[in-house]
């Protein structure tokens, strides 16, 4: 995402740049599918649109930040930064997630702040414990949110020239049963486990 609008920011001007960061806060009712073309496809239900409830206050929408581990704060530092250039009417409050501790309470604000703003942007969020008692911290995320699908979209930029140029992929995948739950199970017993 962070890389989309910096192309964008690099290739025109900063209007237009604003106008395409802003796109990405829209819902996906309200940004509407395009065929390879670029035509229109019809909005999967309208009722969508109207249930998805972003927290904006004087004309500012308020987004959670979780900038999470590894390379996770670098790039959140620069969505923040591509946003403040493209004068895109977002205000981040950043949290930040205790790894290490089985104390899950920042993850609890984490939990009230995306509820309260209805939006988020994260990076990975490590749990360093291995002890079967604490829970991974992305999977808490997806479960007391109901994130049960991940979806990926996938395309080409236009701007930039690739070997296959009409690359438009959706993977869609479940988050909360089977191995991305944490949901170990034996297939069969018959089964031989080999090290």
């Amino acid at each position: 995402m962070a890389l989309s609008c910096l192309q964008t920011l690099r290739a025109s001007s900063t209007t237009s740049a604003a106008r395409a960061c802003r796109r990405l806060l829209l819902p996906v009712g309200g940004v509407g599918l395009r065929d390879k073309h670029g035509l229109r496809l019809p909005s999967p239900t309208s009722t969508s649109r109207r249930s998805y409830k972003t927290s904006k206050y004087g004309g500012r929408f308020f987004v959670t930040m979780l900038p999470g581990h590894g390379i996770g704060p670098e790039m959140m530092n620069h969505v923040e930064t591509v946003f403040f250039h493209g004068k895109v009417p977002v205000d981040f409050e950043k949290v930040i997630v205790a790894t290490d501790t089985e104390d899950a309470s920042s993850m609890d604000y984490a939990i009230t702040s995306i509820r309260r703003t209805g939006v988020a942007i994260k990076g990975n969020v490590e749990t360093r414990s291995y002890s079967p008692a604490v829970e991974p911290r992305n999977l808490l995320l997806r479960n007391k949110l109901g994130l049960y699908v991940n979806v990926v979209h996938c395309r080409n930029h236009p701007a930039i020239r690739t070997r296959h140029p009409d690359v438009d992929v959706v993977i869609i995948r479940q988050n909360t049963e089977g191995e991305y739950s944490c949901l170990e199970h034996e297939v069969s017993l018959s089964i031989e486990k080999r090290p």
